[in-house]
């Protein structure tokens, strides 16, 4: 006779056998490691112990991902249940709680571990580089195991609470913020015990530090470490799991007792019934994609207004105290402020936007609808960006300011004008590239596209830094590699462009 959870696990581990994407997230693990491999070895030459360099890197930089990472991809175990209104038939087959939270949360688990395991035989290389032993290897991951113990459950919890894979996400991000950087904060700060108020604190705080899966490995990775594996971290992590564990299965019930639809909900800035005609939604454009996108994805007028405001206040904030301390001059710190600003928050708005513009008609169901419309899948796409675009019109004008007030006409030369222009041309075609990435991977994967799609920018970008910029900076004539990397990321934009056109066709089809 098999257990419930023993199914979940076999479908979810035989589905995710057969998805591409298994095979190329693991892929991608694997090349990013080589890579790493492939830089600490030319560079060994120059620095002690290359080995711990690497196994430092590596621990870190998985430590920090599964930190991030995590609640995005356990805080839909349960939500997308919900979500998809398909907890009661899962219900009506006679499932325990135990059963339902133990089998999908398991499966979710081992997916994670998995990522962890196919690392090992290109970490243990790092011991034949020096600097570092087997035993430090194996404890590492025996603590990083643990941490991701800890941090699947409590997504898992709130998973189990909240009917949105966004609450769940942004909850469990609060918990475990607050655990790795507010305990760390509390304890360096808190004043010695006098009361019992503030001992209490001092004896919590002391007890919750060396649970830290940080703190761990700075242990473990000092020279000479022969402590043994099982610490508090280790213990801490995997009780602390498997008491959030006990709380999502004794809750389950109460919390999934009515199941209602997750509709969008109307926001303040779209609604007809504002007392003021002029933030109202305008009546419907001829493009009608725009005009919804722009309303309902956007926030309308009364969103720009707001936003407009919002951001000259902060200018005028910012600029003001430059002036009070720096004693600079008042047209050229709110020149520079107003088009800093602006552009973090167009840069802010625009991963956003993308990360929404398609993800939000797969969740609701209305990609097929918007399919069958009698035009193109480029026009459909293209009248939903120009909606969420004029979202952007805000930090334009902001930074439009900023350039006017410039003190004094920058004198240049035509060299430096060409310059000028190929970083602009640059700076364009890495907002679209980071755009198209993040709208691909929103509709590729179900939850944590816009961060996932980041992560492959960032680490992109270590590739194309390592190999580009030392040619563009030493060899001589080495603008021509910059031109031919601007046109390979512009061929890369394109390709995305592609790409995501054609997923969405393939979505809208199932």
């Amino acid at each position: 006779m098999r257990l419930p959870v023993s199914i979940f696990v076999r479908r979810s581990l035989l589905l995710g056998s057969r998805k591409i994407m298994t095979y190329i997230l693991r892929a991608g693990v694997l090349v990013f490691l080589s890579f790493v491999l492939l830089s600490v070895q030319m560079t060994a030459d120059y620095i002690g112990a290359p080995g711990l360099m690497l196994f430092q890197f590596v621990v870190y930089i998985n430590a920090v991902l599964i930190f991030l990472s995590g609640p995005f991809y356990f805080a839909s175990i349960i939500t997308e249940e919900k979500e998809d209104m398909t907890l009661g038939y899962l219900k009506m087959a006679g499932l325990s709680p135990f059963s339902i939270v133990a089998g999908k949360g398991t499966a979710q688990l081992l997916g994670a571990a998995m990522l962890l395991v196919c690392q090992l035989p290109f970490v243990v290389l790092s011991v034949t580089l020096g600097g570092v032993s087997l035993g430090q290897v194996l404890a590492a991951y025996v603590a990083l195991f643990a941490h991701l113990v800890l941090v699947a459950n409590v997504a898992l919890l709130f998973s189990v609470v909240f009917r949105r894979g966004s609450h769940a996400t942004f909850v469990t991000l609060l918990v475990l913020f607050g655990f790795f950087a507010g305990v760390p904060f509390v304890a360096a700060v808190s004043p010695t015990p006098t009361t019992a108020i503030t001992y209490c604190m001092k004896t919590v705080t002391d007890a919750l530090v060396p649970a830290s899966v940080f703190v761990r490995l700075e242990e473990i990775l000092r020279t000479g470490f022969a402590g043994p594996w099982i610490e508090v971290q280790l213990v801490g992590n995997v009780l602390c799991g498997a008491a959030f564990f006990a709380v999502s299965v004794l809750t389950f019930d109460f919390f999934t007792r009515e199941e209602h639809p997750v509709a969008p909900p109307r926001t303040p800035t779209t609604d007809r019934s504002l007392p003021l005609r002029w933030l109202r939604p305008s009546p419907m454009w001829r493009n009608a994609l725009a005009w919804k996108d722009f309303n309902f994805m956007a926030g309308g007028r009364a969103s720009l207004i707001v936003k407009f405001v919002a951001y000259g206040v902060l200018i005028g904030f910012i600029a003001f105290l430059s002036h009070t301390f720096d004693n600079a001059d008042w047209r050229e710190g709110f020149s520079t402020t107003a088009m800093v600003i602006s552009a973090i928050f167009a840069a802010v708005e625009i991963v956003h936007q993308a990360g929404r513009i398609f993800a939000a008609e797969r969740q609701w169901g209305t990609l097929s609808a918007l399919m069958v419309l009698p035009m193109s899948t480029a026009r459909i796409a293209y009248s939903k960006a120009l909606g969420c675009a004029l979202g952007l019109v805000p930090a334009a004008v902001w930074f439009l300011v900023g350039m006017l007030l410039v003190p004094e006409p920058l004198n240049v030369t035509s060299a430096d004008l060409a310059r000028i222009l190929f970083g602009v041309a640059a700076v364009l075609v890495e907002v679209l590239l980071v755009a198209h990435l993040v709208a691909w991977f929103s509709i590729l994967v179900r939850h944590g596209g816009t961060l996932l799609a980041l992560g492959v920018y960032f680490v992109g970008n270590m590739f194309f830094g390592f190999w580009v910029i030392p040619l563009v900076l030493f060899v001589p004539q080495g603008w021509y590699f910059g031109v031919w990397a601007l046109a390979g990321r512009i061929a890369i934009v394109a390709f995305l462009h592609y790409l995501v056109l054609s997923r969405l066709r393939t979505v809208a089809a199932r």
